[in-house]
């Protein structure tokens, strides 16, 4: 068994390279066969499917090859990663001529701007296509096609259709002059997700383009022998002989989209990848029944994991609570926000490198999305036991917070009601501990006065009750008290400076990621320590201070 993985996992396969490094493209037969005949005898059709089903895959590695050895030029497009500034019609033309084809014209372009709805139709009747030395057809392969109706652009995408259309429907008279040709050299696919072919629709019908609903293919799920294929053909050496039927089965079985009888194309593709990962990281020769046995329904899990694994724990996070809806659908985030919140770009490469995400550029803004719904799942699971531990922590950390944010309160009470020198030491530090708190939380009151935050000014409720317990202090209150413990007193009132600066300014930080009025309300209260994890550190520091204080207490 090599150590080469024979399936592609979730990444689309490719054209063949013939270079021994090529990635065998199976299970598709028929449908290849299909959409070359249907690209033969029309000169513009629409292949759909679902998300994931393997349209990319088709085109680039079925249809493409075939193409190739006939009369045609293939040319695969996005349209969506092409120049902002230019119409879709200009970057299909300065694509064939970047192409290397040989690009003669028969005369000169009369309709040069790419904004003329007669653009592309000036443009083929004037040129001939010449490769190695024969005239050859241009196949413009637009695929995922859906994206042109992404970018809000809606009339750029009107245009490009309504240029095309005049290529199909024989409407306008060819000039009688030389240089024009009648000749339909051309041919167009476009290739969308069946979820968005509601919108194609609309642009057909309100501007009348009605050819564009002949000649549609739909590319179903796999059949479970096509499956079959793509389990054992790559597969042959990496499979142990005698169980292969049987595991090819069990395979195609876990494949199966909803438990229906069509196979989800990705999914099996990984769950083979996954597979032969596995082997070749535990050390085995061949992908046997007991090692699926053994692994289960976990291999998707498996597949996120070590993908995540390869990055840091924020990042992680970061992709699981933005890539995903609350419900658990595919959502997509801008690369530039991600990396203004912190995300480092060689993490993303990484990811990107598993295919776990993958960036696409949308109106000239490139997004991150996860590479298939099926990860969507998992991740979801992930996301939701990420977040019940930490919500488990945060209550922790809360009720800790609290405890040690009130105490010092309670003990400033027991003190008034129970005078006694032993209580010395903790009334000092009582009072030193609140005052500070009320202090600062002052200080930024009055530093940012154009808050409104009414709910802020209950923070300052607590100094009356300072200024009553200091007043009740006064009876008993002196500076010898500091004497028995000094060390312990400048201890804890170097304790409170810093206690008290680290507060302000780590809610100075919390209003550079919240508004200033949700800083007001968490900065000195207890429910800051589910916001700000290092306030945890806090609340440590706090306990190590006032654990020699209880035990003073105690003797």
């Amino acid at each position: 068994m090599t150590t080469k993985n024979p399936w592609l996992g979730l990444a689309s396969y490719e054209e063949p390279k013939n270079d021994g490094n090529d990635y065998m493209f199976c299970g598709r037969d028929e449908e290849t066969l299909d959409v070359v005949r249907l690209i033969d005898n029309n000169l513009f059709i629409t292949l759909y499917g679902s998300s994931g089903i393997g349209k990319t895959s088709l085109l680039r590695a079925g249809v493409i090859p075939i193409l190739r050895r006939k009369d045609y030029f293939p040319l695969y497009v996005r349209l969506s990663q092409e120049p902002d500034g230019i119409s879709y019609a200009e970057a299909i033309v300065r694509k064939l001529q970047g192409s290397g084809l040989a690009i003669e014209k028969g005369a000169a372009t009369k309709h040069p701007d790419g904004n003329d709805r007669l653009y592309l139709w000036n443009y083929f009747a004037t040129t001939r296509f010449v490769s190695e030395g024969r005239e050859v057809y241009p196949v413009i392969i637009l695929d995922q096609f859906e994206e042109v109706f992404r970018e809000g652009d809606k009339a750029k995408a009107e245009l490009l259709l309504k240029q095309i259309y005049l290529l199909l429907n024989d409407e306008l008279e060819m000039p009688n002059e030389a240089g024009y040709s009648s000749d339909t050299n051309y041919r167009f696919v476009a290739s969308i997700r069946e979820d968005f072919l509601f919108v194609l629709e609309d642009c057909i019908d309100e501007n009348s383009l009605d050819l564009y609903k002949n000649n549609r293919y739909r590319l179903r799920p796999m059949k479970p022998e096509q499956a079959r294929q793509v389990v054992l053909v790559p597969g042959k050496g990496s499979i142990e002989e005698i169980e292969k039927d049987a595991i090819a089965d069990i395979v195609v079985s876990m494949s199966k989209r909803n438990n229906q009888d069509g196979i989800d194309t990705l999914l099996l593709s990984l769950i083979c990848s996954e597979l032969h990962n596995n082997v070749v990281g535990q050390g085995q020769n061949l992908i046997t029944k007991a090692l699926i046995a053994q692994l289960g329904n976990n291999l998707l899990s498996s597949f996120y994991e070590r993908a995540m694994n390869s990055v840091s724990s924020i990042t992680r996070s970061y992709f699981e609570n933005h890539l995903l809806t609350q419900s658990g659908f595919r959502n997509s985030i801008a690369m530039e926000d991600a990396v203004h919140e912190g995300i480092k770009k060689d993490e993303i490469a990484k990811l990107c490198d598993s295919r776990l995400i993958r960036v696409e550029t949308s109106g000239g803004v490139e997004r991150i999305e996860y590479t298939h719904d099926a990860l969507c799942s998992v991740a979801k699971t992930y996301r939701d036991k990420g977040l019940k531990q930490n919500n488990k922590r945060k209550n922790l950390f809360r009720g800790i917070g609290f405890f040690f944010d009130t105490f010092p309160v309670l003990f400033c009470l027991l003190a008034m009601i129970i005078p006694s020198s032993k209580y010395s030491i903790i009334e000092i530090f009582s009072l030193i501990f609140i005052s500070f708190n009320g202090l600062v939380c002052a200080f930024i009151l009055m530093t940012y006065r154009h808050t409104k935050d009414r709910n802020s000014i209950w923070l300052l409720l607590p100094m009356p009750i300072f200024i009553v317990l200091f007043l009740g202090w006064s009876g008993h209150f002196t500076y010898v008290a500091f004497e028995p413990y000094s060390s312990i007193s400048v201890y804890c009132i170097f304790f409170l400076i810093i206690y008290s600066i680290a507060h302000f300014f780590y809610s100075l930080s919390f209003v550079k990621k919240r508004s200033f009025k949700e800083a007001i309300k968490y900065a000195f209260s207890f429910r800051i320590y589910k916001e700000i994890p290092l306030f945890i550190f806090l609340a440590i520091t706090e306990l190590i201070v006032l654990m020699p204080l209880l035990l003073l207490l105690m003797l």
